[in-house]
């Protein structure tokens, strides 16, 4: 069975909501009692899954936009590759750059630093990402919101 609009759009308010408290620093058993949840695993199931949904909408983002790259890199490598071959060295300095930066989409560079800058960034990206989601249903909440007024009105002038 569809979930209606109003549904919908009450489940995001909670969630916008919930997800705002939890920026301000709320326990999960706090943002249960003040939105009521049932639980504070039960909030926190929620909140996870909602991230878990646009993380992955994030994932596929980012797996499209590398292969973007890799195909850009790659015409770029081809089309210097003779002149480079040549002798030309600003040719070999552009595919140069090409590969180091191919490499960076590949992720071949040392894992250990790349762990250490992970574990040192990742109070600032889940705040972002936790914001970035707060603003998205806060759209999907105000899309909600004007399709339940527009079916409201349509209805209203229904005889």
């Amino acid at each position: 069975m569809a979930m209606s609009n109003t549904k919908r759009a009450e489940i995001a308010e909670r969630r916008a909501k919930a997800i705002n408290l939890k920026l301000r620093g709320a326990t999960w058993q706090e943002i249960a009692d003040r939105l009521g949840y049932s639980s504070r695993s039960a909030a926190c199931k929620d909140i996870s899954r909602l991230l878990d949904q646009h993380l992955g909408e994030v994932d596929r983002g980012v797996a499209e936009m590398r292969r973007v790259l890799l195909a850009r890199l790659e015409k770029i490598t081809y089309a210097m590759w003779p002149e480079a071959m040549a002798g030309d060295a600003a040719s070999a300095r552009t595919i140069l750059r090409a590969i180091t930066e191919q490499a960076k989409l590949y992720r071949l560079y040392d894992p250990k630093r790349l762990e250490q800058t992970v574990s040192n960034d990742l109070d600032a990206e889940i705040e972002q990402l936790l914001n970035t989601l707060l603003e998205a249903e806060r759209t999907r909440l105000d899309t909600a919101r004007a399709e339940l007024e527009a079916e409201r009105a349509r209805l209203a002038d229904t005889p």
